[in-house]
Parts: structure tokens; sequence; C-alpha cells
């Protein structure tokens, strides 16, 4: 991209062609696909149709520049970047090497402590752990412990917890967790940290947190601007050398080895099982590029900007968006509510506004794709909803 702000926007949404007749306002769901992304995706069409026989060998160049886009992003050493295909299966994994910590150390009496907000993707690995060793209970923080969100975590955590699980914004209401007070409480703490940033990777920087969080999960679509199928855990510097409980073949330096031992690369790279999905992953190596390109700052500004013109219009409009309005309390997920959930729908589909309804509410993510007409657009068909 280039530097000037009045610039860098516009070339990025020059790459979404279907923004040219359409508002897109659902980039916590799936954005449309990037020109840079389809030619990526269809560079390796093109090379297994040439030469299906060194498909593998040959691609294996964008799982490790994926994994570098990531580092870039979030300012850590590759190393500590782990492919996956989705959020549940990064926090999957990342659950599974706690429990095996836990487990080498004679599974005592423990407990894992869960954000109230905390999604699906990274809960129900901890319910089913629970169900599974009769010595190991999950607790749910709840704002009778404490209003704030970290207060109630660290409430709820004690010296039988091994980790601390939290959903770094909420998928319905779109309020964020602070992650550095939860970071500096986890530094003379026990207990592994882990943080699903779904609704956060490519929306705002994580890199300034990284250091002090032992797990984030998040998928490569969605805000990270990719296909479906492709997601990343990025590993505490401490958890660098913990061998997954969860391999593959592929995760060994050196193949064909001998099968009755297993040695597996370390950290990011030895989290591999077999031949990874070269397709979807060459889209998601494309589009963290562009994220890499614009610059995380600049992106995380120009949502919170475009983020906050919205919430004002929609509060002006007589609407109370359940999203907080300080931008240090939210990402890009902005959730309104509105009378009639049926009428909605029908004018944005009038309007072309592209997005979703979650339960009651009507989700307006806007990216850095987005502009002002784009916010207007929006405005102006809520004024014809008004509560």
């Amino acid at each position: 991209m280039q530097n000037s702000d009045a610039t860098w926007w516009a070339e990025l949404r020059a790459e979404f062609p279907y923004l040219q007749d359409h508002v897109f306002a659902w980039s916590g769901g799936q954005v449309p696909i990037a020109v840079s992304v389809r030619a990526a995706i269809e560079r390796v069409m093109a090379a297994w149709d040439d030469d299906p026989v060194t498909l593998s060998q040959r691609e294996w160049a964008v799982f490790d520049g994926a994994r570098e886009e990531v580092a870039t992003m979030l300012r850590c050493p590759a190393e500590r970047v782990a492919v996956s295909e989705s959020t549940s299966h990064a926090m999957s994994v990342a659950t599974a090497m706690v429990l095996a910590r836990w487990q080498r150390a004679g599974a005592p009496a423990a407990n894992a402590v869960l954000h109230w907000d905390c999604h699906p993707a990274s809960s129900y690995q901890w319910l089913i752990a629970s169900q599974q060793h009769p010595s190991l209970s999950v607790r749910w923080a709840t704002r009778g412990d404490h209003e704030d969100p970290v207060q109630a975590l660290v409430a709820s955590a004690d010296e039988e917890t091994i980790a601390v699980v939290a959903t770094h914004v909420a998928w319905r209401s779109g309020a964020a967790l602070d992650l550095a007070a939860l970071g500096s409480y986890h530094r003379a703490a026990s207990w592994a940290l882990l943080v699903d940033a779904a609704q956060s990777a490519g929306a705002v920087p994580l890199g300034l947190y990284a250091d002090d969080i032992d797990f984030i999960g998040f998928p490569g679509y969605k805000w990270l601007l990719g296909p479906p199928g492709i997601g990343y855990l990025v590993l505490g510097a401490d958890w660098v050398d913990e061998p997954s409980p969860i391999s593959g073949w592929a995760a060994v330096r050196d193949f064909p080895v001998d099968v009755t031992e297993f040695k597996p690369m370390p950290g990011g790279s030895g989290v591999r099982y077999g031949m990874p999905n070269f397709i979807p992953l060459a889209g998601s190596q494309a589009a963290l590029r562009l994220i890499n390109r614009a610059g995380i700052d600049r992106i995380s500004a120009r949502v919170a900007d475009l983020t906050g013109a919205l919430l004002n219009g929609l509060d002006e409009l007589g609407f109370d968006p359940v999203t907080p309005r300080p931008a240090s309390q939210r990402a890009g997920v902005c959730s309104v509510e509105v009378p009639d959930l049926e009428q909605a729908v029908a004018a944005l589909a009038e309007h072309r506004i592209s997005t979703m309804p979650e339960l009651n509410y009507i989700r307006l993510d806007l990216h850095a794709f987005n502009n002002d007409e784009d916010v207007a657009r929006i405005l102006d068909c809520f004024a014809g909803l008004r509560p």
C-alpha cells in the first residue's frame, strides 16, 4: 500500500470487486474474495493441473510463508506460529497441550476458568475434557464475581487453576476484553492463558499482547480476509519446545523416518499433521500480505473510525447498539437490536447491504475496505427502521 492515508484504503478496496455494487458489513463472518487471494488460489490449481506429482513438494512454501505473514502481523518469531484449519482446531491443540502438561504432573485436582462470553470455539474443548477427567472441573466467571470481565476471571482462579480461557471480542456484543490487564495478571500466575481472537485478529493489533498470552487462536478468514478452512495458533515462548499431543507424519523434519520414534520439529513447525490444504492456505498467505502491506495499526485506526461514525449515527437515529462506544473497548464487531428483524433483513437486502443477523441483532461489521459512503448508506437504511 502507498503511504498516503487518502489512497491506501482505496487500493485495498479495489481488491474486492464485490464492493462495486454492495455495501459489505459482515467482516466478522466472511469477507468477499480479494483479487490477489483468487490469483493465489488459481496459481495452486494451475500447478496441480500442470504437475500433480510434485505438487506436495513445491507447495510447502505457502505453509511457511503464511506462518511468516502471521509472525509479521503479531511481531513475533515465526517459530511460534502454527497452522490449523480453524479457531476451534487451534484452541483444541492449545487445550491438548495444557492438558498434556497437567497429566505429566500427575493430573491433580484442577480447574479451568472460562469467561462468560467464551465462544464455543474455545469452550467446548474444556467441557469435553472435564467429562473425560473427573479431577478436572470447569468454572464460569460471571458478572456476579465482578462486572469487569478481567477481574471476574482472576477472582475465579485459584491455586488449582491450570487454564484461563477467554474470547477477546464477544461475537454477540462486540465488547473487547482488556488483554493488557489480563496479561499483567497472567505474568504472576501459574495458569495458562488461552485467547480466542477470531473477532480481533486482523482488526486490531495483537502483537502488543502476544508475549503475555500462552495461546492465541484465530481463523484465516473473517478480518484476515482469507478463505475458510485455514486458521492459526500462536504459541507463547514457554510452549515452543512443548510437543503437540495432536500430530502426524508431517510434524517430523525428515521423511521417511523410523516409525517407532517421534521427533517433531520445534515450535509451530512441529504442529503439522498430514498434507496441508495448500489451496486455501495459498489464499490465506495472499490475504495476510494485504493486511501486512496496509499495516495492522492503520487498519485498526480505520476500523475504529468507521465503527465510531456508525455507532454515533445509530445513536442519533434512536437505536441503542450493544457494542461499547469507546474504541478501546471494541474492535470491528457492531451489533444493533432492531424492532422488527424480518423487516430489517428485507431493508438491508433492498439497499444491497450484505450482512447477517445474530440472534436478535443485526451485525454491522466494517473493515478497512469500507468507506464513509458505506456508513451513510447503512444509516440511510436504518433511518427507515427507527425504533
